[in-house]
Formats: C-alpha cells, sequence, structure tokens
C-alpha cells in the first residue's frame, strides 16, 4: 500500500513542483537600477511559473476530484500526504514571488490560487459523489 501511495504521489503531485523553484537572484533583472518594475524577460519567467503550476494543479484536481475514497482515514492521510508534497513549496513560493509586481495587466489570473484556496481544494478531493464517478 506505501508503495502504491508514493507511486501517486510521485506520479500525480510531485510534476508540480517543477514550476516552484526558486528564481535565482541573477535571474531578476529589473528595467533600471531604481525601478521595481521587472525587465521583460523576468516577468515572463515568473508568469511562466504561476501558470504552469496553476494549469497542471486544476488539470490534476480535475481529474482526481472524480475519485473517491470510502476509507474516511485512507482519504484524511491522503490528502495530508498531498499537501506534504505540495503545500510547503507552493506557500514559499507564492509568499515570495506575488508580492513581486511582474504582471501589468492580469496578476489576478496568475495568483488566482493563494496557499489557502490550493489547501481548500485539496481538502475537497476524493469524496465524490455517485453523479462525479467514472465508470
Amino acid at each position: 500500500m506505501e508503495k502504491e501511495k508514493k507511486a501517486y504521489l510521485l506520479s500525480s503531485w510531485h510534476p508540480l513542483l517543477k514550476h516552484l523553484t526558486t528564481v535565482d537572484k541573477t535571474e531578476l533583472s529589473y528595467q533600471n537600477e531604481n525601478s521595481k518594475l521587472l525587465s521583460l524577460e523576468t516577468g515572463r519567467l515568473l508568469k511562466a511559473r504561476f501558470r504552469g503550476f496553476s494549469d497542471e494543479f486544476e488539470h490534476v484536481v480535475a481529474c482526481h476530484k472524480r475519485l473517491q475514497i470510502y476509507s474516511s482515514q485512507l482519504r484524511r492521510r491522503m490528502i495530508a500526504e498531498i499537501k506534504q508534497v505540495i503545500m510547503p513549496r507552493y506557500t514559499r513560493f507564492f509568499e515570495k514571488y506575488s508580492k513581486i509586481k511582474f504582471s501589468k495587466k492580469n496578476t489576478e489570473e496568475y495568483l488566482k490560487y493563494p496557499p489557502s484556496r490550493v489547501e481548500t481544494m485539496v481538502d475537497s478531493l476524493f469524496t465524490a459523489t455517485s453523479s462525479d464517478l467514472i465508470f
């Protein structure tokens, strides 16, 4: 059972982490020395990381919300393990980079999943109703 849970976490949830890598200070460049505006390249880098996480997270949640785990104890353990995989890194990433103005127009699009929302969405997994189930 433990081997299967680990395989599930590695195949489904660990891929999200590739979007949450730290942006090295050398990769953060600004339009000029006194500016708080990021360069176009740096803004695109952060946009890509936020969008990549959001898109992949939405896909994983959409696939897994149709699953049901009848054992409440197992369901709680699975949710806790998913949170252990993604929440610490996502929270650090979000808190660090959401404070930086990396988009002029669509910031809310990139920041639509604050950590509390991600956690709530993970908490709702594995409780599909009969109409959600795949047969």
